[in-house]
C-alpha cells in the first residue's frame, strides 16, 4: 500500500483544510517529516492509520478527541486517503462523532461519525460504518495492528520491544502472530485436566460413600474392626481390600440366614401341631354353639309361620267377598264408547257421585232420554243451514240494490256531462261557422261579386271576431260530447239488466221467506232468521247438555269400576306376596328342624377335647418366636440385599476410577509440559514455545541491520532456558546482546542511550520484516519512523540511516519523523509542518519541499 493524496480538514491541529501530495516525493527513498515542536508531525500519520482503521497510531486518541480547536464552526473534520494498492487507487473517507454549530435555530448538534470506501471498479462503494474496516483488512490482508508495526516505527516505542520480559513480549507477539490459539490449546488441556482430577476425586467420595453404607453384624467382631479402621482414613487406597471384606461378610450372612430359617421352620412345624390340637376345640365347640343357636332359631320361626297362616286364611276370604270387577267395567266401558262415537263433539258434563248402587239404573235411564237425540240434532242443524242461507240471500238482494242504486247515481252524472258538452260543441260550431262571414269579406271589395249571394255590392261587410276557434277545437269538442254520450248510453243499458236481475232476486228471496219464515221483505226476513236461529240454537244446547249428561254419568260409571278393579288388583297382590312369604317362612323353618337334626348327630359323633387348658399358652408362646425369628432373618435378608447393592455399586465406581487414575496421570503430564510447569523444569510453556521461534527469525532479520549499523560490534541473542536465573518465572523470550569486541554476553539494558536506539530500530525492523511475511507475504510500499535519532553521534546517523535508505529499496517510500538538524541536511525531500500564529487563525499548515 503507497499513499497517493492525504486531506485532513480540521483535524487535531490542522484548522482548515490540508491536502498533502505524496507523489511529489517520488516513488522510493528517504523523505523527511520536520516542522515546530507540537506542530503535528505525527499527526500525519495518525491521519493516516484512522481513515484505514477507524483509529490512531498510537491508539491514545479516541474519535471525539480529533476534532481541531483551531477550527471554525462551519468547517467539516475528517480525513481523506487516496493510495495505491496492486497498481489499483483507492479511496476511503472517514469523520469522528463531533459537536458542531446547528444549521437552523441556534445551538450545537451532533455530527454522527461516518466512513466510505470507493472501489477504481464498478463495485458499489461500501458506506456502513461498521463494514469499512473489515473491507480495508480485506483488501491489504492486514489488521490495524499488523499495519503500525509493519508500517510505522513510533516515537517513544523503540526500547518497549528491546527491553520487555518474556511475560510482556508474549503478549505483543501473540497479537502480532496469533499466537492466542496455542495458549487456548494449554487451557483447554489443562481444563480438562482440572475437570478429570474433579471427577477423580468425586469417585472416591462416591467410592467411600457406598462403603460407609456397608452393613456389619456385631458378632463379626474381627471384620468390624477392620471396616471402622480403614474408615478413618476414608478407605484411602484400601478399595479392594474393602471389596474382599464385603464378600467375606456376605457369606457369613448367608451362613446365618440359611441356620436362621432352619430355625424358623422348626418353630413353625412346632405350632402347627399345637394349632392342630387346638382346631379340635374349636371344632367341637363350634358344633355345640350351632346346634344351640339353630334350636333357638326353631323356636322363634314356629309361631311367626302360625301367625302368618292364619292372616293368609283372612284375606283370601276378603278376596272372595269383592266378587268380579272385570265384568261391570267391561259393560260400562262399552257403553261409555258408544256414546263417545256417537257424539264426539260433545264433552262430558262435571255430575255428582253417585251411590254405587245406582250407578246402573243412572246409565240405563241415560241411555233411554237419549232416544231420537242424533235425529233431532240433525233436523236442527239443517234447519240451521236453512236459515242462514235465506239469510245471505237477502244480503245478495240488498247487494243487487246497492248496486242498482250505483248505476242510477253514475248515470244521472254521464247523463249532465253529456249535456254540458253538447252545449260546448253547438257553441264552438256556431262561432266557427260565423267568423267564416268574417273571413270571406275580408277579401270582398266593390265591384267583386260576393262568393255566397253574388251581389257586386257590399253595404256592410261582416267583421271577424277577436277569438275565434279553429277546426281542430271543433273537432275535439265534437268527439267529447261523442264520447260522454256513449258512456251514458252504457250505463243506462246497464241500469235496466240491472233493475231485472234485481226483481228477479226480490221475487224469489220473497218466495223462499214467507215459505220458511212466513216474512217476505228482507227487513223481515233478517229478523225472522235472527229468531229462529236463537230458538234453533237453544234447543241444540239442550240436547248436547242431555248428551254430555250422559256421557258423564257413563264417566264416573267407568272411573269406579275402574277403582273396584284396582282394589281387587291390589289384594291379589298382597294375598300374592303373603303366600310368598309364607312359603320362604315354612322353608326357613324346615331348614331348621333338619340343621338340627345334623348338628345333633355331628355332636354325637365329634371327638371330645381332653386336657386342652395349656394349649391356648403355647400356642402364643410359639407364635411369639416365630414372629422374632421371621423379623431377624427379614433384617439379614436385608443386609445381605444392601451389601449385595454396594458391592455392585462400589465395583462399577472402581472401574471408573481406575480409568479416571490412568487418564489423569497422562492428562497431568500434558498439562504441566504445554502450560510449562513440569517440576525441575524451566517455566517455558506451549504459546511461549511457539513465539520463541518466531522471535529467533525475528531476532536474525534484526541483526543482519544491527551488525552493519555497529560496524559488526553488538549482535542480539535471545537468552537460552537452561540459563535463565529464575525457574519459578516463565522465560523463554529473554533477550541479551553479546559485544563481539569483548567476546562476552550482557543484557540489553547496559547499551548506551545511542546503542538501544540502533539495537531498538534493527529489532523493530526486522520484526516488521516477520509481521509482513506471516501476513501472506504483502509487501508494505511506504514506512514512517518517528523520533530517536536524537542520541546518535554523526558516524551511527550515518550508519541508520544507510540501513533505512536499504528499506526504500525498489518502490518503498521511508518517511523520517525528526527535528534533528544533522538529517535534514542528509535527506533533501522533506514534508514541512509549520505552526500558525497569524491574523488569519491558528493552526497548522504543511508544505513539501524537493531537489
Amino acid at each position: 500500500m503507497k499513499p497517493l493524496r492525504l486531506v485532513i480538514s480540521a483535524f487535531g491541529p490542522y484548522a482548515g483544510r490540508t491536502e498533502i501530495d505524496f507523489t511529489l516525493l517520488g516513488e522510493q527513498g528517504l523523505y523527511l517529516i520536520t516542522g515546530d515542536t507540537g506542530a503535528g508531525k505525527t499527526m500525519l500519520f495518525d491521519a493516516l492509520t484512522y481513515a484505514l482503521y477507524g483509529e490512531t497510531s498510537g491508539g491514545s486518541r479516541d474519535g471525539k478527541m480529533l476534532r481541531s480547536q483551531y477550527a471554525d464552526g462551519d468547517t467539516p473534520t475528517f480525513v481523506e486517503l487516496t493510495f495505491k494498492y496492486n497498481e489499483q487507487e483507492y479511496v476511503v473517507r472517514r469523520n469522528p462523532e463531533y459537536e458542531r454549530p446547528a444549521k437552523r435555530g441556534g445551538g450545537m448538534t451532533t455530527e454522527k461519525a461516518a466512513a466510505i470506501l470507493e472501489y477504481p471498479d464498478d463495485r458499489a462503494p461500501v458506506t456502513k460504518m461498521s463494514a469499512v474496516t473489515p473491507a480495508i483488512v480485506e483488501l491489504l490482508g492486514l489488521n490495524y495492528q499488523q499495519f503500525v508495526q509493519i508500517a510505522m516505527i513510533a516515537q517513544g516505542r523503540f526500547r518497549e520491544l528491546l527491553e520487555t520480559d518474556t511475560e510482556k513480549r508474549r503478549a505483543i507477539f501473540s497479537k502480532l502472530f496469533h499466537t492466542y490459539f496455542y495458549k487456548d490449546v494449554q487451557e483447554k488441556i489443562k481444563t480438562a485436566y482440572n475437570q478429570n482430577k474433579s471427577r477423580l476425586e468425586e469417585l472416591k467420595r462416591s467410592l467411600a460413600q457406598s462403603f460407609n453404607g456397608i452393613k456389619c453384624r456385631e458378632e463379626y467382631a474381627e471384620q468390624g474392626v477392620k471396616l471402622n479402621q480403614w474408615a478413618a482414613s476414608a478407605y484411602a487406597g484400601r478399595s479392594v481390600e474393602v471389596m474382599e471384606l464385603l464378600q467375606e461378610i456376605l457369606t457369613l450372612d448367608t451362613a446365618k440366614l440359611a441356620e436362621m430359617e432352619q430355625s424358623k421352620h422348626d418353630l413353625d412345624a412346632q405350632l402347627g401341631s399345637v394349632k392342630e390340637k387346638l382346631q379340635v376345640v374349636q371344632n367341637y365347640q363350634e358344633l355345640a354353639n350351632n346346634l344351640a343357636v339353630a334350636q333357638k332359631r326353631v323356636e322363634l320361626v314356629t309361631p311367626e309361620v302360625e301367625q302368618l297362616q292364619k292372616q293368609q286364611e283372612d284375606e283370601e276370604k276378603t278376596l272372595e267377598s269383592m266378587g268380579s270387577a272385570e265384568a261391570e267395567l267391561q259393560r260400562v266401558q262399552t257403553v261409555y264408547n258408544d256414546l263417545q262415537q256417537r257424539f264426539p263433539k260433545i264433552a262430558p258434563a262435571n255430575v255428582a257421585v253417585v251411590a254405587e248402587k245406582n250407578i246402573s239404573e243412572e246409565i240405563t235411564k241415560a241411555q233411554q232420554g237419549l232416544a231420537g237425540v242424533e235425529s233431532l240434532q240433525a233436523e236442527l242443524q239443517n234447519k240451521l243451514q236453512s236459515y242462514k242461507a235465506l239469510d245471505e240471500q237477502a244480503i245478495r238482494v240488498e247487494l243487487q240494490q246497492k248496486k242498482l242504486d250505483d248505476l242510477r247515481s253514475a248515470y244521472k252524472q254521464a247523463l249532465d256531462k253529456y249535456r254540458t258538452l253538447s252545449d260546448k260543441q253547438d257553441a264552438l260550431e256556431a262561432a266557427f261557422l260565423g267568423a267564416q262571414a268574417g273571413i270571406m269579406a275580408q277579401n270582398l271589395a266593390e265591384g267583386v261579386p260576393c262568393p255566397v249571394c253574388g251581389s257586386v255590392h257590399h253595404p256592410q261587410l261582416a267583421m271577424v271576431a277577436h277569438s275565434v276557434p279553429n277546426e281542430a277545437q271543433v273537432k275535439q269538442a265534437k268527439a267529447e260530447a261523442e264520447q260522454a254520450k256513449a258512456k251514458k248510453d252504457g250505463l243506462y243499458g246497464e241500469g235496466v239488466n240491472q233493475r231485472r236481475t234485481l226483481d228477479e232476486a226480490q221475487s224469489l228471496l220473497a218466495e223462499q221467506g214467507k215459505a220458511l219464515v212466513g216474512e217476505e221483505t228482507v227487513t223481515g226476513i233478517h229478523q225472522a232468521v235472527a229468531i229462529k236461529e236463537q230458538e234453533t240454537a237453544h234447543r241444540l244446547e239442550e240436547l248436547n247438555n242431555k248428551v254430555g249428561s250422559a256421557l258423564g254419568l257413563c264417566r264416573v260409571a267407568v272411573n269406579e269400576a275402574q277403582k273396584q278393579v284396582a282394589a281387587r288388583l291390589a289384594q291379589e297382590n298382597k294375598l300374592k306376596g303373603m303366600q310368598k312369604n309364607l312359603q320362604q317362612r315354612e322353608k326357613e323353618l324346615q331348614e331348621l328342624h333338619g340343621r338340627v337334626q345334623s348338628l345333633t348327630e355331628q355332636l354325637a359323633q365329634a371327638q371330645v377335647p381332653q386336657g386342652d387348658e395349656q394349649l391356648e399358652t403355647l400356642a402364643q408362646e410359639l407364635q411369639q418366636k416365630l414372629t422374632e425369628a421371621d423379623k431377624a432373618c427379614k433384617a439379614v435378608f436385608a443386609d445381605i440385599a444392601k451389601n449385595k447393592d454396594i458391592q455392585g455399586e462400589a465395583g462399577g465406581t472402581q472401574q471408573q476410577l481406575s480409568a479416571c487414575e490412568a487418564e489423569n496421570q497422562w492428562l497431568r503430564t500434558l498439562s504441566d509440559t504445554v502450560n510449562g510447569n513440569l517440576t525441575g523444569k524451566q517455566r517455558v510453556d506451549l504459546e511461549t514455545y511457539i513465539q520463541m521461534t518466531y522471535f529467533d527469525r525475528i531476532i536474525r532479520k534484526a541483526n543482519i541491520r544491527l551488525t552493519n549499523m555497529t560496524k559488526g560490534q553488538y549482535e542480539l541473542h535471545r537468552e537460552a532456558v537452561e540459563n535463565a536465573d529464575n525457574k519459578r518465572s516463565k522465560t523463554g523470550l529473554e533477550l541479551e546482546v553479546i559485544d563481539h569486541y569483548s567476546g562476552k554476553s550482557r543484557s540489553v539494558k547496559t547499551l548506551s542511550g545511542g546503542e538501544s536506539f540502533l539495537a531498538s530500530l534493527a529489532l523493530a525492523l526486522g520484526l516488521a520484516d516477520e509481521v509482513q511475511a506471516n501476513a501472506g507475504g504483502i509487501r508494505m510500499d511506504t514506512m514512517f519512523v518517528d523520533e530517536g535519532f536524537g542520541s546518535l553521534d554523526g558516524d551511527a546517523l550515518q550508519q541508520a540511516v544507510q540501513t533505512l535508505q536499504g528499506l526504500s529499496e525498489g518502490s518503498r517510500l521511508v518517511g523520517i519523523i525528526s527535528h534533528v538538524q544533522d538529517l535534514q541536511d542528509m535527506i533533501e525531500r522533506k514534508v514541512v509542518v509549520t505552526k500558525n500564529h497569524t491574523a488569519g487563525g491558528v493552526g497548522s499548515s504543511v508544505t513539501i519541499q524537493t531537489p
